[in-house]
């Protein structure tokens, strides 16, 4: 399934500027693997370590704060 991942300003340096990355999966975890398998960089933004997502990050599913 086709996901449209939108990226803040602030981390669009990780995704060569891309303000929408088109990722696929069927989990917040799978999309959030396919992103960081487009553009590696962008782990150190997200995570803290492996598995725990930095404070600052927010995930939303339309307009729902799913964190």
């Amino acid at each position: 399934m086709a996901i449209n991942v939108r990226i803040p300003t602030v981390m669009r340096s990780n995704t060569a500027g891309q303000a929408t990355v088109e990722c696929s999966g069927e989990s917040v975890a799978s999309v959030l693997l396919n992103l960081i398998g487009q553009y590696p960089d962008i782990k150190g933004v997200l995570f803290e370590s492996d598995s725990a997502l930095h404070k600052y990050v927010n995930i939303y599913l339309d307009s729902d704060d799913i964190r």
